[in-house]
């Protein structure tokens, strides 16, 4: 028999500010998988102060990732890396991008941003943000996926590709949509297998 993998959805305990204050409970409670949520795309018409393509955390809590560069605490990446380090029971690392509406517009966002680029993400802020976030941090082994809103495939479909050609698993967080999430899945496979 397998052993389990338990997940925990960790949301603002892990904010640079608080996750010293987690990181014995995060690491030894039994949780092999801990999933980081919630990471927001930054649209200036959704959210003030915030730039296209931002990577945020946990609303506006921190921005992390702007204009291709990291600018959140200078030691959360270590810290992240910590959870999962020698001793630790937790295995896997993923961020979670996305939530439900009406606060979130992620996928929206994703939307926009493909469209308005002629249907790609190559050259993108979102797409130099996203190599600095793989760069920030390498523990972190895959992508969560939160669409409860902006159900378009191919937007989504190669949203996930972009994070994949990154070096990140990916993983679905469906709750309704059962045809849009399967689509996307038979999509994604074709491309890159078992990644998801």
């Amino acid at each position: 028999m397998n052993t389990p993998n338990i997940a925990l959805y960790a949301g603002a305990r892990l904010r640079p500010q608080d996750i010293m204050k987690e990181m014995n409970f995060m690491r030894t409670d039994g949780f092999s998988t801990i999933i980081l949520n919630m990471f927001h795309i930054g649209n200036p018409a959704v959210k003030a102060g915030t730039q296209l393509g931002d990577i945020i955390f946990n609303n506006d809590d921190p921005i992390v990732i702007r204009d291709g560069k990291y600018i959140a605490a200078p030691d959360w990446p270590g810290h992240i890396t910590e959870l999962k380090g020698l001793g630790s029971k937790v295995t896997q690392l993923y961020a979670c991008f996305g939530g439900a509406p009406p606060w979130v517009h992620d996928f929206a966002t994703i939307k926009k941003i493909y469209n308005d680029n002629n249907n790609s993400f190559s050259g993108t802020q979102l797409e130099k943000n996203c190599e600095v976030f793989r760069a920030t941090f390498p523990a972190i082994d895959g992508i969560d996926m939160d669409c409860e809103e902006t159900y378009d495939p191919p937007s989504f479909v190669d949203f996930c590709k972009m994070l994949t050609g990154m070096d990140f698993h990916i993983t679905f967080c469906p709750y309704t949509m059962t045809e849009f999430w399967t689509k996307a899945l038979v999509q994604i496979e074709k491309a890159h297998p078992h990644v998801v």
